[in-house]
């Protein structure tokens, strides 16, 4: 199951959205990073949503998804798991209650 795990309010250029998901094929520590399937899977869902495509952003797996209005950097490493990265431009409540949505709309989806 996809939920927001914190919000980091990293500085000058941009915020970022932790996301928790399924663990228990891993451990129960809430360090342990989530399954990449589900990254996959929640960027598709976003695209889908908004009719784009995802673009590779840079080197370091990060996706952007053709026309996001919000400019939201989904990325997946093995240190932080999902997250997503929010410019500070874009209000971070707006940001929030899209990636809550979407959590749910995946989570919903795979019941």
């Amino acid at each position: 199951m996809l939920k927001i795990r914190h919000i980091s309010y990293q500085g000058k250029e941009d915020d970022w959205i932790m996301i928790e998901g399924t663990k228990d094929f891993v451990s129960d520590d809430p360090y342990d990073i989530a399954d990449p399937k589900e990254f996959v899977t929640l960027v598709k869902e976003y695209a889908a949503q908004l009719s784009g495509k995802v673009k590779s952003y840079s080197r370091y797996n990060q996706y952007k998804v053709g026309k996001d209005p919000l400019g939201l950097i989904f990325q997946f490493d093995d240190l932080f798991g999902m997250s997503v990265i929010v410019p500070k431009k874009i209000d971070i409540k707006i940001a929030e209650k899209t990636i809550q949505t979407l959590c749910d709309r995946v989570n919903n989806k795979t019941q």
